[in-house]
């Protein structure tokens, strides 16, 4: 309104002498108030010649700028703000501001962890060569090798960078090429005490040729063949094993591939070169970059979490590793090795400070208080030495072993990070020190070490000439009586003993016996394996379950359950045939799906999961563009919604409250119109014609799922969509990070940073530490139990513990609860309902519960004939049609909805 500005203009008149500089500035305050209401006066200058503004040379005076005015590091929209523009000095057409002189958007220089480099500048980072072209960075990949790794003896990182933690202590394949039989790797566990497993050996197999087999043992024993001992270095026409440090041995093929094992540290390294990408399986995965598929199984399908992966390539039978147990935290069970466990707070400080940029420390903090809390000092040390070697990696070298032995307890105890002699203490008269327990114990007590194995006092374990025990560190091996001719079995099964060869079976008896479950593997055991005798199958024959099984009549496995030859199963992008133990499948183009929960949590549409901190607004940017920015309701810290604004095409849609509807500010543009309808506690915007959904609980989650037409097409911090998952960090300059902080960084609006800060909420109050472990554990319980097989609960419990310690000020139903609803979405988009919340938990008003259409999940499913689509309820078996809505015949799908929370539309 004028007026307003009429008075002040006169006032000021009456006040002093300028007149005209007066009535200017009053002109400007008028524009300006125009500017903030969405209705800018440009040009008004060139009616009152007097008002000019002069700037300096080279710049302009503009009465619109953008309020985040385009520079070469940053050159968005900015979205969601009020002020849709300023007036001011800035550079002329064509040209942008960059530190503080106007410059072609083709001159801009591009920047790498904080420093700019000029045009035409050449980066080597990892295997790419990156070339700096007008503020972008145009790489181009190398042939790139690729690494799986176990430290700790028990977290493993598969050759697409999934991190799982597995405490197994059977023979599992690591790694096999895929399409023949030129090489097995094997791991053999042992128990290491009561808690952990630890490393004994390391096996290699080629060409499925027991005499060229390679075996290096945790004690640094190198058997080639069947206990052949080998004098290092050694080398014959395929491979080479040296000792290539004081901790490693390596192993080196003439095929691409290295072995490096630091046995008694627990660390071990497996190296590939690029030719063997998209040809490998096992444990350590796939080698295609994509995460998501690095539980394939033999059977040919993916399973759910680690603990069926690593039984599903689990060597043999005989060995019982069960699933669905919850992995303890160690530092809960021995609080005596709390002191090395804050020993770990080095990754966080100063001494590695030069790799946070480049690699976060976070992971691996978590990673080394598991271990230190677990063995104490020896492992600590491991901890840090895995992160320093993939610092190394970067090119950023630390020497952390001097620093973390500048402590008076180490003075004391002598317990330093190297590998040399040092002073300490020795064990008194008639004991011994036993390496496994750490401590001074009696002879009785002793573990032995035979055959490059670690066995514990008592155990007994079956060899060529008998039976050994172990007693008083030593193995007493018996001479068996003579066996007698023949042994009761049952009916189809025969007698096999360890002092005689038998046709259908190794030299090792049962120990490594062909089952339905191993009969895909193509695999040898390892010469360490102990021979065990007893009744199996007749050659010809494969046993499960306890009988014996022609192999073509194997049932197939997966996800715990079992199905017949024959059996279709139906995945939302896939469809399988079981057939002699293994699923043969179609994949068909199917949607992804990205989401955002709680104010860090991120899993992008090709699977890769990984938190930022920020309050910055963070962007996808392409034809779709989707924005959040976290709200903090409280003033305290505590975020309870998210803002969010979709665009898509020339539909601009405004959510900024918990009332699900759209702000005034929405814009609905030709060609994109769009769906709008609330499914319970969520809100759901669909765009049928681009394949676009968005769902938003109106709180902090935010679900984005993409139909398949996206693929290649999507940038951001949901990833690519490109069904690779290594590259999903690439930043808005076109360069693949390791860093989260970095990579969200990069997509944020504006000029917003966020500042890094190792986040550790439960160890910053302890009294909530408690309170979150026994909430969290509902995750855990028998009510998720359905889901446990299907999805892995393992990160989803790390951030409900993260949520609820962070929730120390109130707040508790937006950050516990949302984490708990989490997993439990996760687990209805795979099929499985969970009915968890209660009057007690994370209770809801009674409309919530609208159960309409009965108990879910829900599908929709395209009749092949014709293009009518029906949704169907999978467990009353009710079918009812649906608005077709671009699909596509014969593609099956999930429903979108959360089962038995479904409302109807209501625009």
């Amino acid at each position: 309104f004028p007026g307003y500005h009429l008075l002040v203009y006169m006032a000021n008149v009456v006040l002093r002498s300028d007149e005209e500089e007066t009535f200017c500035r009053s002109l400007v305050e008028y524009t300006r108030a125009c500017s903030h209401v969405g209705y800018p006066v440009r040009e008004w200058r060139d009616s009152f010649p007097t008002c000019a503004d002069n700037c300096e040379d080279s710049f302009v005076h503009r009465d619109c700028i953008s309020c985040c005015p385009p520079t070469c590091t940053f050159e968005k929209e900015c979205l969601g703000t009020n002020l849709h523009c300023l007036d001011g000095c800035y550079c002329p057409d064509g040209l942008i501001l960059q530190n503080g002189t106007c410059i072609a958007v083709s001159q801009c220089p591009c920047v790498y962890h904080g420093r700019a480099y000029p045009l035409g500048h050449v980066l080597e980072q990892g295997c790419s060569a990156c070339v700096c072209m007008g503020g972008v960075w145009n790489c181009t990949e190398n042939n790139c090798t690729a690494e799986c790794s176990i430290t700790g003896h028990s977290h493993i990182t598969s050759f697409d960078g999934r991190i799982f933690t597995h405490m197994g202590t059977c023979q599992y394949v690591l790694a096999k090429s895929r399409g023949n039989s030129k090489f097995v790797i094997t791991l053999q566990n042992v128990p290491c005490g009561e808690e952990h497993p630890c490393i004994h050996s390391v096996t290699l197999v080629v060409d499925e040729d027991i005499n060229r087999q390679v075996t290096i043992t945790r004690e640094g024993e190198v058997l080639i063949g069947i206990n052949q001992a080998a004098s290092l270095p050694y080398a014959d026409d395929t491979v080479e094993v040296r000792q290539l440090t004081s901790l490693f041995i390596q192993l080196r093929a003439s095929f691409g591939l290295r072995v490096q094992l630091d046995g008694r540290g627990g660390r071990l390294y497996i190296t590939l070169d690029s030719s063997w990408k998209g040809h490998t399986m096992g444990l350590c995965g796939t080698f295609n970059g994509n995460l998501r598929d690095d539980f394939l199984s033999p059977s040919g399908m993916i399973e759910g979490t680690p603990q069926l992966h690593a039984n599903a390539w689990k060597v043999s039978s005989a060995c019982i590793s069960p699933v669905n147990v919850p992995i303890i935290d160690p530092c809960d069970l021995n609080q005596e090795n709390g002191y090395y466990a804050s020993l770990c707070t080095v990754l966080v400080e100063e001494l590695f400070a030069p790799c946070h940029s480049y690699v976060s420390p976070s992971l691996y903090y978590q990673q080394c208080r598991f271990q230190a809390c677990l063995c104490g000092g020896s492992c600590l040390c491991t901890a840090l030495a895995h992160y320093a070697y993939v610092c190394a990696k970067h090119q950023v070298v630390i020497n952390f072993r001097a620093h973390v032995s500048e402590t008076c307890h180490s003075l004391s105890t002598g317990e330093l990070c190297t590998s040399d002699c040092a002073e300490g203490c020795g064990c008194s008269e008639n004991t011994f020190y036993d390496d496994i327990r750490q401590r001074c114990v009696l002879a009785s007590h002793c573990h032995c070490y035979f055959m490059g194995s670690v066995f514990q006092p008592g155990e007994v374990s079956f060899s060529a000439s008998g039976p050994c025990l172990c007693r008083n560190g030593r193995m007493e091996c018996v001479p068996e009586e003579r066996e007698p001719e023949r042994r009761d079995c049952p009916p189809g099964m025969v007698y096999y003993s360890c002092r005689e060869q038998h046709g259908g079976l190794s030299r090792l008896g049962l120990a490594c016996e062909v089952t339905c479950r191993n009969l895909m593997m193509n695999f040898s055991c390892s010469p360490m394996t102990p021979c065990i005798p007893g009744c199996g199958c007749p050659a010809g024959l494969v046993r499960h379950n306890g009988e014996c099984y022609f192999p073509e009549n194997c049932p197939c496995s997966w996800l715990g359950l079992e199905y017949l030859p024959g059996q279709v199963v139906s995945t939302p992008c896939y469809t399988c045939v079981c057939h002699r133990g293994f699923f043969n499948c179609t994949y068909y183009p199917c949607p992804a799906v990205c989401t955002v929960y709680s104010d860090r949590h991120y899993h992008t549409f090709d699977g890769l999961e990984y938190d930022y901190v920020s309050n910055c607004q963070s962007i996808n940017e392409t034809e779709i563009s989707i924005t959040t920015q976290n709200k903090d309701c409280y003033e305290s810290g505590i975020i309870c919604m998210k803002y969010l604004v979709v665009y898509v095409g020339l539909t601009k849609i405004y959510f900024s409250d918990s009332s699900g509807k759209p702000s005034s500010s929405t814009v609905v543009g030709k060609g994109y119109e769009f769906e709008l309808w609330r499914a319970g506690y969520y809100t759901v915007v669909h765009f049928p014609k681009q394949e676009i959904t968005v769902l938003w609980d109106k709180k902090t989650t935010v679900h984005i799922r993409a139909g398949p037409r996206w693929k290649d097409q999507l940038t951001g911090m949901c990833g690519n969509f490109d069904m690779v998952t290594i590259n999903d960090m690439t930043t808005s300059s076109h360069m693949e990070v390791s860093n989260a902080q970095a990579f969200g960084d990069s997509w944020a609006l504006g000029q917003c940073e966020s500042d890094f800060v190792v986040q550790r909420p439960c160890e910053g109050d302890l009294n909530r530490q408690p309170y979150a472990k026994r909430e969290c554990a509902l995750l855990y319980s028998d009510v998720f139990s359905p889901c446990h097989n299907v999805v892995d609960v393992t990160w989803f419990y790390k951030n409900c513990l993260t949520d609820t310690c962070n929730c120390n000020r109130g707040g508790d139903c937006e950050c516990l609860c949302t984490s708990i609803a989490a997993y439990a979405h996760k687990c209805c988009q795979q099929g499985v309902t969970i009915h968890w919340r209660s009057p007690t938990v994370c209770s809801y008003d009674c409309e919530y519960y609208n159960q309409e259409l009965g108990e879910g999940p829900y599908v929709l499913l395209n009749a092949a004939l014709n293009e009518t689509v029906v949704g169907a309820n999978l467990t009353s078996g009710e079918v009812f049609p649906l608005p077709r809505i671009g699909a596509q015949s014969g593609i099956l799908f999930n429903f979108m909805v959360t089962a038995g929370l479904f409302k109807d539309k209501f625009s």
